[in-house]
């Protein structure tokens, strides 16, 4: 049951980004301060993301995604961490698959600076 939706979902920002994978495959946020997004909820097997984060006026923001519990995401070895562009306005994206054998969503893509 692989979801696919058209269409941009956006996020509310808060200390803490709630996101829910079950009303879409592309999320965009503007961070007001430093934030967490927290463990997605609602994955199925195989589902993709795409999670569009954006600086907003001032810039400098940082995002930490949840890792290390059920849910959550996870690393590899190409992509170990994210640290996002600084310049105000500007936006970064980040892809994750999530894997109902790892529990954990795979973040298989970043890319910055648009």
């Amino acid at each position: 049951d692989q979801r696919i939706y058209s269409g941009v979902v956006a996020l509310t920002d808060a200390a803490t980004i709630l996101l829910d994978a079950s009303l879409g495959n592309h999320f965009r946020v503007t961070l007001g301060g430093n934030r967490t997004l927290g463990v997605p909820t609602n994955a199925v097997d195989g589902q993709k993301i795409t999670l569009e984060i954006i600086q907003d006026g001032a810039g400098s923001r940082t995002l930490t995604l949840t890792t290390g519990s059920t849910g959550a995401f996870i690393f590899g070895t190409d992509i170990t961490s994210i640290t996002l562009t600084t310049t105000a306005s500007k936006r970064d994206l980040i892809g994750a698959v999530y894997s109902s054998s790892f529990q954990r969503w795979m973040v298989v893509s970043f890319i910055k600076g648009f």
